[in-house]
């Protein structure tokens, strides 16, 4: 019986060029990642949703307040809209209620959020993740950025989405991702179309 091990192709210096269709490489033990990106309708996940913390917290800077990230209450209105930089799974949302660590007496303005809808290759799981780390006003240790709010750092903790509805979707936001004041924090929200 011949080895068959003896008429395998190597992959190695010799055959790596710029073309890898075929040959060696895909008969070899390696992986190639690749980008998945999705294009979601430009009709769906815009207008008016409601936007609820889906519980108080007692972590975090805001977890020394009211334990709300936007505004003195778990519930307010935002208007998602396309985001200019993202067009084709993008959106983007500036809430009024109020500002950061209002439960603490400061209530800065927070920037612009920016959510992109994604999809995970590998599982095939849906979910939605902060794409910019967002100003709020505040320091706690002279750190330049100060207190941001971004994507939480696990994908694990991120919020899931329907595809084929825009009535409702989750979302996580992760408060003081540089850890300016305290380790990061992930909030969890639930938006709902109006």
């Amino acid at each position: 019986m011949a080895d068959n091990y003896q008429h395998r192709q190597k992959f190695g210096p010799d055959n790596s060029g710029l073309n890898i269709t075929g040959g060696a490489f895909y008969n070899s033990p390696f992986a190639q990642n690749i980008t998945m990106s999705l294009e979601v309708p430009q009709d769906q996940f815009v207008g008016t949703y409601q936007l609820e913390q889906d519980a108080a917290t007692t972590s975090g800077t805001v977890g020394l307040g009211d334990g709300y990230l936007f505004g003195p209450d778990a519930t307010t209105t935002v208007e998602l809209k396309i985001d200019p930089s993202n067009t084709l799974n993008g959106r983007v949302f500036k809430t009024d209620a109020g500002g950061y660590f209002d439960g603490g007496g400061f209530g800065t303005e927070i920037d612009s959020i920016r959510v992109a809808f994604t999809q995970n290759p590998a599982t095939g799981d849906y979910y939605t993740t902060v794409t910019n780390q967002a100003g709020t006003g505040l320091t706690c240790q002279n750190v330049s950025a100060g207190i941001v709010l971004g994507a939480p750092a696990e994908v694990s903790l991120e919020s899931n989405w329907d595809p084929n509805n825009d009535n409702q979707f989750g979302l996580t936001i992760a408060e003081d991702v540089l850890g300016d004041c305290a380790p990061s924090n992930p909030i969890t929200f639930t938006l709902t179309k109006q």
